[in-house]
């Protein structure tokens, strides 16, 4: 699933405000109540937020269980910015589609900055 009510990209600022994280949790609280633990769900962030939004969103998820949160902050940070998220939260974080070496992936495996890869195979 895609996140509702946060800013689309490129917004001028990739902080989310505490109701776009409410409703997107309400969102997410509402599936999951629907579908109850039969279904995993996965939510792409598509790269939207920075570092303080994506700890906010991902721990505001937690007790909805989620497979992984994909992409909350751009590939382009840091290792030790996807390390820091990896180590604020159990929502699982995943990222990898836009990382196109085995460096990059190396980079975050080493550290401990994803749990989950997901990388775009045609890359």
């Amino acid at each position: 699933m895609h996140p509702v009510g946060l800013a689309e990209r490129p917004a001028i600022t990739r902080i989310a405000s505490l109701k776009a994280i409410d409703d997107t949790v309400e969102k997410v609280r509402t599936i999951r109540e629907v579908v109850g633990n039969d279904l995993d769900i996965c939510m792409d962030v598509n790269n939207r937020l920075d570092l303080t939004s994506s700890i906010a969103l991902a721990k505001a998820l937690e007790p909805y269980r989620l497979l992984f949160l994909e992409d909350p902050i751009r590939q382009e940070e840091s290792a030790g910015s996807y390390k820091r998220l990896v180590d604020a939260t159990s929502t699982p974080i995943g990222t990898g589609e836009n990382l196109y070496t085995a460096w990059n992936f190396r980079n975050l495996l080493e550290i401990g900055g994803v749990n989950v890869l997901l990388p775009d195979i045609c890359h």
